[in-house]
């Protein structure tokens, strides 16, 4: 994973975004193809679900909880991309 730098326009503009698209997302699980590319940090992926108050119960997360956890991740400026 790699380091991006952003702009602060571009930043919040981000954040404006995936928040429309979190108001629009469904309540139907995430794809298969999501789920084997979490597989490897899916201990901390949970764990990170649980710190911000996502879900906890270890079960495949909706498309609209995946779109509020990089939400999550952004705002707390500690997201790898």
């Amino acid at each position: 994973m790699k380091k991006i730098i952003v702009s602060k326009v571009e930043y919040e503009f981000l954040i404006l975004l995936l928040e429309e698209l979190y108001i629009s997302s469904s309540d139907e699980t995430i794809s298969d193809k999501w789920i084997s590319k979490l597989e490897p940090t899916k201990r901390l992926f949970d764990l990170e679900l649980d710190y911000y108050n996502i879900r906890n119960d270890g079960q495949t997360p909706t498309k609209k909880e995946m779109v509020k956890w990089l939400i999550s991740k952004l705002k707390n400026k500690n997201v790898d991309i």
